[in-house]
């Protein structure tokens, strides 16, 4: 009860001692191909996202996965997006559900990612759920998260969930077939899907919290992103937020908060946990949101 108590205390910080923060990541690196198969393009798409986190100040974070690293032009990839000052982490080696996969063979698909990307890991393992599917049973999640505690993993969470996958396919053949009105309004379209789902996972923190918290926004390494990314982030800059690293982003202490859902779906964070004024379990090792940071106040 003393450590629910103070894990409550933590998450009350005062609405006007945070701002709106977010962190920016990004899953399926080196890039999401739906179809696309040219390298020359692949590196398109890739340096054109680079360049936009470059402008815009950006850190971000990329999941990669790790057989799309299958020769040296993938692996140039890799050491560039790293070299620019983002962070690496792991979204498994094949990309599998955990819904339809045993824990087994999940984590060696994690564990053979994890050699892949042992050149560009800094001292914090992150791992993301491909999916965002952390078991379809209580027993199964359980069982991953202390493998992933024992493999000193870091799980990187998403408090903002979208479809932005949805909008690539659409966006890169209206692009190939030279339609700009109809390219000009999928992007209308993005931005306008960006902003509702944003603003949905704002407000759900603040009828949970009654504060802002650290944000964590999932995009993908696609083409959408490539021609829509300098939109949106100029649309948050003019909305006010503000960009933060992954690792400062789960010091926010709701990352803490264990993890009540089981079950198929591929939920945001907010959507996972239950109010603070209802939490009856208490913080442990286990990183349920991911941060394996300080203790808290009291803990042996």
């Amino acid at each position: 009860m003393k450590n629910v108590l103070l894990l409550v205390a933590l998450l009350a910080v005062p609405h006007s001692a945070m701002s709106r923060e977010m962190a920016l990541t990004l899953d399926d690196l080196p890039t999401v191909r739906q179809g696309e198969t040219s390298q020359q393009k692949q590196r398109e798409i890739f340096f054109s996202i680079l360049s936009t986190l470059d402008e815009f100040t950006v850190e971000a974070t990329g999941f990669v996965v790790g057989k799309k690293i299958v020769d040296q032009h993938h692996e140039e990839l890799i050491r560039e997006f790293k070299r620019r000052g983002h962070t690496i982490g792991n979204h498994s080696y094949s990309h599998f559900d955990l819904n339809k996969t045993q824990v087994e063979d999940y984590v060696a698909d994690i564990m053979r990612c994890d050699e892949v990307l042992k050149p560009y890991l800094d001292e914090v393992k992150y791992f993301r759920y491909p999916l965002l599917h952390r078991g379809n049973s209580e027993q199964k999640k359980q069982a991953v998260y202390k493998l992933l505690s024992h493999h000193k993993f870091v799980i990187a969470p998403v408090s903002i969930d979208n479809n932005d996958f949805l909008f690539n396919v659409p966006a890169r053949e209206a692009s190939l077939a030279g339609d700009r009105e109809e390219f000009e309004r999928i992007r209308h379209e993005y931005l306008a899907h960006m902003r509702e789902r944003i603003m949905h996972f704002e407000e759900l923190a603040h009828r949970k919290l009654g504060r802002e918290m650290k944000h964590i926004l999932l995009l993908h390494m696609s083409f959408a992103s490539s021609e829509f990314l300098p939109d949106l982030l100029q649309q948050l800059r003019g909305e006010g937020w503000s960009f933060i690293s992954l690792e400062e982003a789960l010091k926010d202490p709701v990352y803490l908060v264990p993890d009540d859902y089981s079950g198929p779906k591929g939920l945001g964070w907010m959507e996972r946990i239950s109010a603070p004024s209802v939490l009856t379990t208490t913080p442990t090792s286990i990183p349920y949101g991911g941060y394996l940071g300080p203790k808290l106040p009291g803990e042996q």
